[in-house]
């Protein structure tokens, strides 16, 4: 299918308002996210060079492998400008699409990285000076760092979903759960400050109903970056336990939800102190659940990103009713 023919088929077809949209989502470690995203209800194609794994999400029904035989696309996700976002221009460049991206770390970190990766960037203001068709970040506070205003960007706040609202299950063990998608190197040096002296279990698995989080007490964040593992945690109560900048902060409130730590071979030391104070361990894992209850709910996420899609159908597909919108509103 040409580009023009892509840009026609799709522009006659968006002019139901109410049409399922059919969506491109670079999928490279954003599994979670984009299940989430197919909560919405549209169609979302993934690239075939970019598998889904299924050890960290189950794929929904409503994601396809891109394949000339897809409908017209209407627009293109990407999750980082930094590693994804020139495949992401080129492709909506060709097809004549919109595309949106998603921030979902501050200017500060650049990009979502692990928590013992020294990155440093190499040209900011070309990042900053990428402009999308259309922006979402995932707080106003990250939305404000890249420059982003409320007329330039919408705030879609990470989420959560039920199944992890569940109390820890009793156990002998002091179970410590992180995030094993990330390097080798990253786990090693976790594994080696943890010592033995607590049980880690990965957070991704072949069985995915069994919830890691679930077990544990405690989720050692091993970005720099606030992630939906992160929230699961809270939603599950764990006590997690996170590096201290700018991001991390912004969500956790240290010994209030959650622990912020300067450096990484705090873990034991701050483990102990609240295996050792059963008090202050409840007080946190009871306000981390209330937070993700209140802030960053599957419903929340769902209608924001409604309101992404009616904003791209309206500005790019649809112009004159966008048109008649602010008419109706003078």
């Amino acid at each position: 299918m040409t580009a023009v023919t892509n840009a026609i088929n799709s522009i006659f077809r968006t002019d139901d308002e109410n049409a399922p949209l059919n969506i491109l989502v670079l999928c490279r470690n954003n599994e979670k996210y984009i299940e989430l995203l197919c909560h919405t209800k549209h169609n979302f194609y993934i690239l075939q060079n970019h598998p889904w794994n299924g050890f960290i999400a189950k794929r929904p029904e409503n994601l396809k492998d891109l394949n000339p035989h897809t409908p017209p696309l209407d627009l293109i996700i990407c999750h980082d400008r930094t590693e994804q976002y020139m495949e992401a221009c080129g492709l909506a460049f060709n097809l004549h699409v919109p595309l949106v991206l998603i921030d979902q770390c501050s200017q500060e970190l650049m990009r979502p990285h692990s928590v013992i990766e020294n990155l440093q960037a190499r040209n900011i203001d070309e990042l900053i000076n990428r402009r999308p068709n259309f922006s979402v970040a995932s707080s106003k506070f990250i939305g404000s760092s890249w420059g982003y205003t409320e007329s330039t960007a919408q705030i879609v706040p990470l989420a959560t979903v039920e199944r992890y609202y569940a109390d820890v299950a009793e156990s002998t063990e002091t179970y410590v759960s992180m995030d094993n998608n990330i390097s080798t190197e990253t786990g090693s040096v976790i594994s080696n400050i943890i010592n033995g002296q607590y049980q880690l279990i990965p957070t991704d698995h072949e069985n995915l109903d069994d919830i890691a989080v679930a077990k544990s007490k405690y989720f050692i964040n091993t970005y720099c970056n606030v992630t939906i593992k992160l929230l699961e945690a809270m939603a599950a109560k764990n006590v997690v336990i996170c590096l201290r900048n700018k991001d991390t902060m912004e969500l956790i409130t240290d010994r209030k939800n959650g622990i912020l730590i300067d450096n990484l071979n705090q873990i034991p030391s701050v483990i102990r102190e609240l295996e050792h104070n059963p008090i202050l361990y409840n007080s946190i894992v009871d306000k981390a659940k209330n937070d993700m209850v209140k802030n960053h709910t599957l419903e929340a996420f769902v209608n924001g990103w409604h309101n992404v899609f009616s904003t791209v159908r309206s500005a790019f597909y649809l112009p004159h009713l966008e048109q008649t919108r602010r008419i109706q509103t003078q």
